[in-house]
């Protein structure tokens, strides 16, 4: 029960650190995206059911925060955790090239799930220019801010706070 807690203030932190600071910070109009990065770090770092709970709470969460379709963040970050379970035992988790190799696959299927999502809700949306334009440069950005994420959900997992049960 502490871990849900603990881990749910720390995407409600990131969530809102993301809206409030982030979402404002842009480098040539691209935006990084600390909810993904710490949806990945969730997935690969807890058990799946406590990773589906915290994923599926930091999905509305971003939803309720995000303009346009609601519901888009959520499915991304569903889907996300999905595939990340699907092949977590299958990698070698701590090795940086995989989660590298994450990072873009993750960036690229965000973009996909939106266009797709825009698609269907008929909002413009041009997805080749788009990915020309801000992809290289996001997946740094957002590379560089998996590192210092990752680091930090390790460390709070580690934490004996976390890991000691509550006494009735």
């Amino acid at each position: 029960m502490k871990k849900y807690i603990v881990f749910m203030l720390t995407a409600l932190f990131l969530l809102s650190l993301q809206e409030a600071f982030f979402s404002r910070l842009s480098f040539y109009n691209i935006y990084f995206d600390i909810p993904m990065i710490l949806i990945i770090c969730i997935a690969m770092t807890l058990e799946d059911t406590e990773a589906f709970f915290i994923i599926l709470f930091a999905g509305i969460v971003r939803d309720s925060m995000f303009p346009g379709i609601f519901g888009v963040n959520s499915i991304f970050y569903l889907l996300l955790f999905y595939l990340i379970t699907r092949i977590q035992n299958k990698i070698y988790k701590e090795k940086v090239s995989i989660f590298i190799l994450i990072i873009i696959f993750s960036t690229l299927l965000k973009y996909v799930v939106y266009f797709v999502s825009f698609y269907i809700a008929s909002i413009k949306f041009n997805f080749i220019e788009m990915i020309k334009s801000t992809l290289l440069i996001e997946v740094i950005g957002n590379i560089i801010l998996s590192r210092f994420i990752n680091n930090w959900i390790k460390r709070i997992y580690n934490s004996s706070f976390v890991q000691k049960d509550w006494k009735n």
